[in-house]
């Protein structure tokens, strides 16, 4: 028990160290105006995943089939806000990964599709030790095709967004790229017995 409460609290900090830190480096070089739109599109970003999955959870017209309680952290409505910081930071770093390949100021549309792509690998990477140590539980113990169209879907129109407005060529990519890498290893670990 001990061992699985310190495998949690582990990858809990890292995501949320990781969550902040993609934020702050995303900050750092913007002007008071785009700061202002940024912090608006995040929060926006927080508010409509939490609603998806609050809606998920409350309706019998289940997308996902996943379940948060075990979560030992703070939740309104069954939903762990630590949910909406995953998703802020794979956003993140998934239009980083598309600034750093040079997609991003080519054609909107494929941008967009790009980074919905980048998001299902990171779900993919993510989820396995995520249910390995208990963090959330996938029911039937295996992780829905649904979730990975769900993150493909979502990503794109939030990249959508993103690029359309310009927002994300303000993020300093090589930073998410090294909290990305850190990230990567963090999920791996945590998927060794």
């Amino acid at each position: 028990y001990i061992l699985k409460f310190a495998s949690i609290t582990l990858v809990t900090i890292s995501v949320l160290f990781t969550g902040f830190a993609a934020i702050f480096f995303s900050l750092s070089e913007m002007n008071a105006k785009d700061r202002k739109k940024y912090y608006y599109f995040l929060a926006g970003i927080f508010a409509f995943i939490w609603m998806f999955y609050q809606f998920n959870q409350l309706t019998k017209f289940k997308i996902l089939s996943i379940d948060f309680s075990n979560m030992l952290f703070p939740s309104i409505g069954h939903i762990p806000l630590f949910i909406g910081l995953v998703w802020i930071t794979g956003i993140l770093i998934s239009a980083a990964f598309v600034y750093t390949i040079g997609m991003a100021r080519g054609d909107l549309r494929l941008s967009s599709l790009l980074m919905g792509l980048i998001m299902v690998i990171y779900n993919f990477l993510m989820d396995p030790a995520a249910q390995k140590i208990g963090i959330w539980n996938w029911f039937d113990d295996k992780i829905s095709f649904e979730n990975y169209i769900v993150w493909f879907l979502f990503g794109s129109i939030i990249g959508f967004i993103g690029f359309k407005i310009n927002l994300f060529d303000k993020i300093k990519s090589k930073w998410l790229i090294h909290l990305a890498i850190a990230q990567i290893i963090g999920f791996s670990l945590a998927q060794l017995k």
